[in-house]
């Protein structure tokens, strides 16, 4: 055995310290080759995820790429909304022509500045239903009531300004595919700008967010950014022309319904006004807080507010556009007449009209032979009088034809072809036209207004009649004051237009003569004829105020008859018999110095009696006998008064359905007239509508 030596120990124990160093060298070199091997195949399957993650967003994008291309076009149009056009510089809403600017700005606001007649869906734009509608009003506006179509915004209403109604919201992207070289670069962007950043396991990016990136100036898809522009400037004009056209629907409808009837005043009548609106003299109750609307500014705003209240229920439910607008048209037979008449005279004036007849032809009859007289026949066929043969000769059926045509155009009917029946037959079917039209616009301005029970004067007819609940009662021929010019050219025995309330009726009349009468007519008579006074029943008569007058006492010769309707005005206008019956023989009837004559008093005067309620038939015939037996007058009071308007029309169209053409008696209708003829031939409007109509609203449907 050997002792180990100190020496021997000091050796191995370094050996052994320079083993274990090398042992953890190598085994550390072993670990750290390990853990590279192992960070290398984390990195690749790290980037195949990427990879993955970047194709399955291509995927998304590819799957709906025409749809995320209009939604970002959407995004950037900037539409023209209701409320931007309505509050738009003055400049901008001078040229759309709004006539009810205010009304609009009120009514649209109450709706939110929601379109009302267009459907507007993308680019596309068309008529609602209650669009539609609207244009069949506005259309009936123009051909049936005679409303000037430019009031209407017929030439701005055009629907070609409309965007295509066959269009749709995606049709501009149509056909749009990413290429495989687009979807590589795609990827190859993804993992490029995105790939060393992006954790795995985040969620992916929406399509919408990842194509706005890719539309930018450099990237994969920045090609696409120019139809996405272009897209959203055709859905902004879309979005702005729809707009405005919604607005100027709106206005035209405004402007229907004031001219059908707001801006007449006697619409006004019976109606309960808010405070606002009243008129202090009127209601004393009326605290005055500020200053309140008088005269010709308060009819103004009354007359806004029932447009408004009228139209506020077809702005909340615009399905209601006919029914509401239907019922603005006037409701009296008269009125409807003409409108038929009115499309009836444009379709004849639009077919060229009639031939006109020469001097040469005066005198023709019946049984006479003449080229003339086949022109004849073809002019009265042409408007509906004449059915028969079209033959040189004047038979019998032609000259019925000739006394029907002079029936309905107050000439002497006997069925001869006189210079008078020639000139009437030459005005032309656009003459004629003109006169329906403007005899509409008389209608419109009518004081009747919302009166259900009124007796009608119409002057140029020489005709009156009494109207209650929408049916005529009564139809009477009257004498109305002459049409004799003064030296001035005026007519100063003419019988003005006015309306009043018949409130009593006198029985056995005296007639208190006018100065002007006594001093130009009766005192030379009188001074011819001393007789003549007392034989015509005349006597001077002092009033209890000490007054001095002439008067007629009542009798057989009385120029009042037996009886007077009254109704006080300013005129000194009444309606009464006459002794002068032979005067309801013509045709032509002005003949007085201003009153009315009623060519069948007694008649009247049984209707007023009968609406008065205390006169029964058998009480009534002892009443009338006493009456008139008495020597002086007797004053019944009506328990209702009946309203009496005397108006001017001088169209009228009869039982028949034929439009009679009557007498311009007093050349009232002669200005306005010029006026129409100027505008119509001044401006093609009427006949753009006429041919546009048709088109639009096969667009529409």
């Amino acid at each position: 055995m050997f002792r180990e030596s100190s020496s021997n120990r000091a050796v191995c124990a370094g050996a052994t310290r320079v083993l274990g160093t090398l042992v953890r060298a190598v085994i550390l070199l072993s670990l750290v080759g390990a853990a590279s091997s192992c960070t290398g195949s984390q990195t690749q399957t790290t980037n195949e995820r990427l990879e993955r993650v970047s194709e399955r967003q291509v995927d998304a994008l590819e799957a709906d790429l025409q749809g995320l291309l209009n939604e970002l076009a959407e995004n950037r149009a900037s539409g023209r909304s209701v409320r931007a056009i309505l509050d738009a510089p003055e400049a901008e809403l001078s040229a759309l022509e709004l006539q009810h600017l205010d009304a609009l700005r009120a009514l649209y606001a109450g709706r939110d500045n929601q379109l009302l007649w267009v459907e507007h869906i993308g680019v596309s734009a068309s008529l609602s239903a209650p669009g539609r509608q609207l244009w069949k009003v506005l259309e009936d506006g123009v051909l049936g009531h005679a409303i000037w179509p430019d009031e209407l915004h017929f030439r701005e209403l055009d629907p070609t300004q409309l965007p295509a109604a066959q269009a749709t919201s995606g049709a501009a992207f149509e056909g749009v595919r990413l290429s495989e070289d687009e979807r590589k670069k795609v990827i190859q962007w993804l993992n490029e700008s995105r790939g060393a950043n992006r954790l795995v396991g985040a969620p992916d990016q929406g399509p919408k967010a990842l194509l706005e990136e890719l539309l930018e100036d450099g990237r994969p898809l920045a090609h696409l950014n120019t139809p996405v522009e272009e897209q959203a400037a055709r859905l902004t004009a879309a979005a702005r022309q729809s707009s405005r056209m919604d607005v100027l629907l709106s206005d035209a409808l405004a402007q229907y319904a004031w001219r059908m009837r707001f801006e007449n005043k006697a619409w006004q009548k019976g109606v309960q006004w808010p405070v606002s609106l009243r008129d202090a003299s009127e209601d004393s109750a009326v605290v005055e807080t500020e200053p309140k609307l008088v005269g010709v500014a308060l009819t103004q705003a009354r007359a806004e507010h029932l447009m408004m209240r009228a139209l506020e229920g077809v702005f909340d439910d615009p399905a209601q556009i006919s029914s509401t607008l239907e019922s603005l048209a006037l409701p009296f037979e008269p009125y409807q007449r003409l409108v038929r008449a009115f499309r009836q005279y444009t379709e004849y004036a639009e077919a060229g009209g009639w031939p006109d007849l020469p001097s040469e032809a005066e005198g023709l009859k019946r049984g006479q032979r003449n080229p003339w007289v086949a022109t004849l026949k073809k002019r009265l066929s042409l408007e509906g009088y004449y059915q028969g043969d079209d033959t040189e000769l004047f038979t019998q059926e032609l000259r019925r034809a000739l006394v029907k045509y002079q029936n309905t155009h107050q000439l002497w009917a006997n069925g001869q072809l006189s210079a008078v029946t020639i000139r009437s037959l030459n005005v032309s079917a656009l003459q004629r036209r003109h006169q329906i039209q403007l005899t509409l616009q008389r209608w419109r301005e009518s004081r009747i207004g919302p009166d259900a029970h009124f007796v009608l004067v119409n002057l140029p007819d020489f005709h009156a009649s009494v109207w209650r609940d929408g049916e005529r009662k009564m139809y009477f021929g009257v004498v109305v004051g002459a049409n004799r010019r003064d030296r001035k050219g005026a007519f100063p025995t003419a019988t003005p237009r006015f309306s009043d309330e018949i409130g009593y009726i006198v029985f056995n009349p005296y007639w208190n003569v006018p100065k002007e009468i006594r001093l130009k007519e009766l005192e030379p008579k009188q001074a011819k004829d001393p007789t003549y006074f007392e034989r015509e029943g005349f006597e001077y008569h002092t009033s209890s105020n000490g007054h001095r007058f002439l008067r007629q006492k009542p009798g057989p010769t009385n120029a009042l008859g037996r009886v007077k309707f009254m109704f006080p005005n300013q005129y000194n206008i009444y309606m009464h018999d006459t002794p002068s019956k032979s005067y309801f023989k013509r045709p032509h009837r002005a003949y007085s110095h201003g009153c009315v004559r009623v060519e069948d008093p007694m008649t009247f005067a049984d209707y007023l009696l009968d609406l008065d309620g205390r006169w029964m038939e058998e009480k009534r015939e002892e009443k009338l006998e006493k009456w008139f037996e008495k020597e002086g007058e007797t004053w019944v009071n009506l328990r209702k008064n009946l309203p009496v308007h005397i108006e001017y029309y001088v169209v009228r169209v009869d039982d028949e359905g034929r439009a009679n053409f009557l007498s311009d008696l007093y050349d009232l209708d002669a200005p306005r007239l010029e006026l129409i003829a100027q505008r119509y031939e001044e401006s093609d409007a009427l006949k753009v509508a006429d041919e546009a109509q048709t088109q639009q609203l096969e667009t529409f449907d």
